[in-house]
């Protein structure tokens, strides 16, 4: 529990730091909410395939964030096809996907691109 909340401490800091140098720099000012968007997509997904279904309160709490916040930020991250889970949000719980179905569904969608061409 103790190691928990010095991770989540750690990467809150080097987020913030993160952020705070891309913001004073001019070459990379432009780049700097994509580049911690991914970093957050990055650490998500990292932890989604530790478990095959977690609840939002435990991911919350690992994170160190607040379940609405991470519930927006997932809802955001599941819908553009970005993390591969399911959320149930009536009970409060995520859900991982296996990479296969979701191979499928861009395999699927590239042919149903190239039949509408």
């Amino acid at each position: 529990m103790f190691i928990d909340k010095i991770t989540v401490s750690v990467c809150s800091m080097l987020e913030y730091c993160l952020f705070t140098f891309m913001s004073c720099d001019r070459y990379l000012h432009p780049h700097t909410r994509y580049y911690v968007r991914e970093m957050r997509i990055h650490a998500l997904s990292q932890h989604l395939d530790s478990y095959s279904s977690l609840s939002l309160d435990s991911m919350a709490a690992s994170f160190g964030v607040t379940p609405a916040f991470l519930d927006a930020e997932l809802s955001r991250f599941i819908a553009s096809g970005r993390l591969a889970c399911k959320m149930d949000k009536v009970s409060g719980i995520l859900e991982t996907t296996h990479c296969v179905y979701w191979l499928f569904v861009s395999s699927q969608l590239r042919i149903s691109k190239l039949t509408c061409n």
